[in-house]
Order: structure tokens, then C-alpha cells, then sequence
């Protein structure tokens, strides 16, 4: 007999575990297989007035399965001054909010750093090939003449969650995706705001779908939807908290202290992760013109709930350690090869799509903030700089969709 397998043989332990065992894991097994199904790709137009600072509506084809979403941007340069130098991060932050509704009804909606931070939280390949169509951490400039496409996937929780939490547009009412750009100031480093537009015409979401046979269809739409009860769905949405901003100062040595800020959380519903995130407006009297995604790293947060400290967390020992132990825990999601980062803190205890592992109602709790210590970089001496403090929640939505209308709301967020 194999020695190993003698030696365990007269373990009390190990014997009292063999006793629930069998051979179900060597047994050749196929898994169910799906029905026959194709993939079909869709290019919904933007208007003509759509640009930097405007919000354009694409109204969904209702073609099936929404499996997937992407602005497609394209832009140009008409600066006959010279280049335009992009941003970082400029793909994800030039979409500042995402929104999904139907009939003018708000379903759920994503704001730039939350949409970016699920791109950074993706497996190496995945989300280096994102950024990278993005424009995220490309570093470079758009030349006068020069046209370039910039593509940002949306990721709306019915497009991350799995094909069960996926929408049947085909079934649903009219489902409309509204998505607004940031200004211009924001997204280019230029000392003068570029002239750089975008090209309407080569605009478009992109959507893909999947496509079933009518019989499989029709089974599907039998099974999930019923006319006594509307299906529920767990959803979630992002909520943006009012800014915060501070002025520090340097001393004759160009050294800045560190100093505490404040932010109180008005947000009324159940977070599961909240995403802390610091830029800069300016140094001196000049304008820190494409710096919304320039992150900088906070030395710690702190969270306080009717009164009293319910998790701090500090330096990023601390933070890559939580993040290894436990990914519900604090955790920094980085940007670069530098300490520029979004500092995240989940609620729950799991991050599995579909799957509600814990939450802090804001409805519930009094003064809800968070105290984040934060030194800016030495600078010149005396230097004077503004700095902006910024917090996102994601929230639990519960949608409900009419098995006899098709009719899409929320049912429950609070």
C-alpha cells in the first residue's frame, strides 16, 4: 500500500472525515448544456448634437438577451494651436454618469470612478486590454487634425452579474441608455482647454445580445415571468455623494502636514462598497486643467456611524493585507506603478455576483461619515493647493419586472 495512504488509514481524524466521502468527483459527469444559442452585435447611433458637457439618450434595439454595453467615442482634434495632451484615465472619466431607465423611470446608473473601479478589480489581461481601448493609462496626445476612438465599456449590473440577471429586451418595455460626458477642462492636461469635439456621426453604443430559438425563447419568458407575481431581481445602482474641498498650504520649505477631512454620507440606502477617491484643482492660481483621473493616495479613512469608529484602516500594508485575507475588506485599487490609487471599502464579506453578503443602511445610522487623512506632495514653498475629496456607493436595488406588461421599475432600494 502507498505509505502515505497507510499512515493516513490510522488517523482518528482523518478517518472520522473519510466517513462522508465517495467517489463523486471521479465519476465522468457533463454538465447541463445550454440551449442552441447566437451572439449578435448592435451599433445604436448617437445624435448629431452629442459632445463634451451633453447627455445623449440610445434608445436599446429590442433584439434579445442584453449580455453587453460600449460607448464607442470618437473624437477629434480641430486645435490648430498644437496637440491635445489626454488625461489620465480619460476613456472612464470622460463617461461621468451612465443611466439606465425606462418610461423616465431611473433603474439603476453608474458614475465614472465606480464604472472604472470595476474595470481595475478584473482579472490582469482582462483589465489591461480595457484600459488600454480606453485610453486609460495611454499617456499620450491627440494631434491637430487627428481623429481617435476611445471605447468604455458600461458596467450596468444586469451586464456583470451573470446571464440570469441579465435583461430579455425582447420581453421588457423600451429600455433607454442615457450617457453623459464630462467637460472638456476635465479630460485634457492643455494650460488652454483644446478644441477637441466629438464626432457624432462615428458615435455609438455598441450592444450585444444573445439570440435564442423562438421555442427556447418562449420556455425562457414562461419560466422566469408570471402574470400573478412580478419577477425580483437583486440590481444595484451607484450613489455620488456632494464633494468636499480643501485648501492646504505649504511652509517656507515647500512641505505640506498632514490634515484631516471630513465627508458626511447622505446616502439613504444599503451600500456594499464605497469608493473613496482624491484629485486636484489646482496649484497656486493655476488650474489643474485633466487631472479628475489623477487619484492620490490618502494616508488613512477612517468610518464613524452614530458617534463612534467602526473600521480605520491604514497605510497600504494594511490595505494590500485585507485585500489578500478577505476580498470584502479595505483594499486599494491601483492605477499605476505609483501610490495613486481609489481607496475601496466593501461592506459584505463576498463580492459573488447575485449574492448579498452583508450591508450598512445609511437610513438607518446617524452621522454616517468618514475622516480621511490626507498630506499632498511637497511643492514649491509656500505653495498653496486645492484638492477635492470625492465618495460613490454602490447600493442594493431590488428591480421588479411585470410578467404581464414587461413593465421595468425599482421595487425596493432603501
Amino acid at each position: 500500500m502507498d505509505i502515505q495512504l497507510l499512515s493516513s488509514s490510522s488517523s482518528p481524524t482523518l478517518n472520522v472525515l473519510a466517513q462522508t466521502a465517495n467517489l463523486d468527483k471521479f465519476l465522468y459527469n457533463l454538465s447541463p448544456s445550454t440551449p442552441n444559442v447566437s451572439r449578435q452585435k448592435v451599433e445604436v447611433k448617437a445624435g448629431s448634437t452629442f459632445n463634451f458637457g451633453k447627455t445623449n439618450d440610445f434608445n436599446l434595439n429590442r433584439y434579445g438577451i442584453l449580455v453587453g454595453a460600449v460607448l464607442k467615442l470618437k473624437i477629434k482634434n480641430y486645435d490648430s494651436s498644437g496637440s491635445a495632451d489626454y488625461g489620465a484615465n480619460f476613456g472612464h472619466m470622460a463617461v461621468s454618469r451612465a443611466v439606465l431607465s425606462s418610461h423616465s423611470r431611473e433603474i439603476c446608473q453608474t458614475h465614472d470612478v465606480a464604472n472604472l473601479c470595476d474595470v481595475l478589480e478584473m482579472p490582469l489581461g482582462v483589465k489591461e486590454n480595457l484600459r488600454d481601448i480606453a485610453k486609460d493609462d495611454d499617456g499620450s496626445t491627440l494631434a491637430n487634425g487627428a481623429s481617435d476612438t476611445v471605447y468604455v465599456p458600461l458596467t450596468f449590473p444586469f451586464l456583470k452579474n451573470g446571464l440570469g440577471a441579465c435583461l430579455d429586451l425582447s420581453f421588457v418595455e423600451q429600455i433607454t441608455c442615457s450617457v453623459s460626458l464630462a467637460n472638456l477642462a476635465d479630460l485634457f492636461e492643455d494650460a488652454t482647454t483644446p478644441d477637441v469635439r466629438v464626432e457624432a456621426s462615428d458615435t455609438s453604443l455598441i450592444c450585444y445580445f444573445l439570440n435564442l430559438q423562438e421555442s427556447d425563447l418562449r420556455k425562457l419568458e414562461d419560466t422566469q415571468y408570471s402574470l400573478e407575481k412580478p419577477l425580483s431581481m437583486m440590481s444595484s445602482s451607484i450613489y455620488k455623494e456632494a464633494p468636499v474641498s480643501k485648501t492646504f498650504t505649504a511652509n517656507g520649505s515647500g512641505v505640506y502636514a498632514q490634515e484631516e477631512v471630513t465627508i458626511n454620507f447622505n446616502v439613504p440606502n444599503c451600500a456594499t462598497k464605497t469608493m473613496i477617491y482624491v484629485d486636484r484643482r489646482s496649484v497656486g492660481s493655476t488650474a489643474d486643467n485633466g487631472a479628475v483621473g489623477t487619484f492620490y493616495d490618502v494616508a488613512e479613512v477612517a468610518f464613524t456611524m452614530s458617534g463612534r469608529e467602526v473600521w480605520k484602516s491604514t497605510g497600504t500594508e494594511c490595505n494590500k493585507l485585507e485585500n489578500s485575507l478577505f476580498y470584502g475588506g479595505s483594499y486599494s485599487v491601483g492605477i499605476d506603478a505609483t501610490n495613486e490609487s481609489i481607496f475601496v471599502h466593501r461592506w459584505g464579506i463576498s463580492c459573488e455576483s447575485n449574492m448579498y453578503s452583508g450591508a450598512v443602511s445609511g437610513k438607518n445610522v446617524s452621522d454616517f461619515s468618514c475622516n480621511i487623512k490626507f498630506k499632498p506632495a511637497d511643492g514649491a514653498n509656500d505653495e498653496v493647493s486645492s484638492y477635492r475629496f470625492q465618495v460613490q456607493h454602490e447600493y442594493i436595488n431590488v428591480v421588479s419586472i411585470s410578467g404581464s406588461s414587461g413593465k421595468v421599475a425599482v421595487a425596493l432600494s432603501l
